[in-house]
This record gives C-alpha cells, sequence and structure tokens, in this order.
C-alpha cells in the first residue's frame, strides 16, 4: 500500500496474529490507523475478503489439477503457495470486462498497461538458456543449451518479465 501512495486508515482482524504486541506497536507508530476485531472463524464480517479467498482458492485448484493433470511426473499439491501467488499476480493485472480497469489500477489510482507477452500459464515447460550462451561463450556442439524447468509464474523479487522457474533436474 505504501509503494503505491495509499494509506491504511483501519485493519480488521482476528484475535489471532493481529492482537500480537508487535503488531500493536506498529500500529501506535501511526496514530491515524485503527484496530478493530471480529470473532474467529466468523466469515460474514469480512464478506468482501472471504469471496476473494474463496476465488482465488478456487482459481489455485484449477491450476493445479490442470497442470497435474498435464504434467504428473513434475507437478503436485505442493506447489500450490506458487500457483497462488501466479493466479493472485495474473488476476491483479487483469483488465476487468466493465470498465477495462484492472484490480492493481483500482487500487493504486494509477493506470498500469499489464504486458500480455510475460504472462504464461502456471506449471508449463519453460526453458533457461545454459548460462555460457547468455554470457556470449561456445559451448561443445553436443552439450544441451538449455535446461527444462517448470513456471511458477512471476519472480516476485525482479521485473514481471522474469519467470520464477523450478528446475527437473532435481526430478531426476
Amino acid at each position: 500500500a505504501r509503494s503505491y501512495g495509499v494509506p491504511i486508515v483501519a485493519y480488521h482482524g482476528d484475535n489471532g496474529r493481529f492482537s500480537e504486541n508487535k503488531f500493536f506497536a506498529d500500529i501506535d507508530k501511526f496514530p491515524e490507523q485503527g484496530l478493530t476485531f471480529c470473532a474467529v472463524n466468523h466469515h460474514s464480517q469480512n464478506p468482501y475478503a472471504e469471496n476473494r479467498i474463496r476465488y482465488l482458492s478456487e482459481l489455485v485448484r484449477t491450476m493445479l489439477l490442470h497442470a497435474i493433470h498435464r504434467w504428473s511426473d513434475a507437478i503436485s499439491v505442493h506447489l500450490w503457495p506458487y500457483a497462488l501467488r501466479s493466479s493472485t499476480e495474473v488476476d491483479n493485472l487483469t483488465p476487468r470486462s466493465k470498465d477495462a480497469q484492472t484490480p492493481v489500477d483500482l487500487f493504486s489510482g494509477t493506470r498500469i498497461q499489464p504486458q500480455l507477452r510475460n504472462f504464461h500459464h502456471f506449471g508449463c515447460p519453460v526453458y533457461q538458456l545454459d548460462s555460457a550462451l547468455a554470457s556470449g561463450k561456445s559451448l561443445n556442439k553436443w552439450k544441451s543449451r538449455a535446461q527444462l524447468g517448470i513456471n511458477l509464474g512471476p519472480l516476485p523479487t525482479h521485473a514481471r518479465s522474469i519467470a520464477l522457474q523450478y528446475s527437473t533436474r532435481s526430478l531426476d
């Protein structure tokens, strides 16, 4: 929120992580922020968040089952955190049909044009060029030029055009 210039006015959560002393201390640094609590497992108090969680859970389930069906030797349900991050990233950068705005546009108040060429399906095969070739060196003609991997979505710490990949070498 801070990176987009959106101030946080209030938090609404359960008595779990939100009631810890470290969280209270952080909120005390910003007197304009408030905190309210709801009952534990009382889903009706935050329907927007619960609907979003349900929607993303169904999306992740679909993506994982599709990837497992296509590549059962390499993909398993243990990759669900990566599928969640990938589906959230794609959903946040996909324009809505009613107003052609993305959720990131609405949140930040800034128009962000998604680069569709950087969107790749979770679990699809990717090929990483050998680092020697990438640095301009030559290789023996019988040596493999690329390594096979699995696309896990965009790399969160770099540009959105860089993909996080899982190496299939550990599967051999």
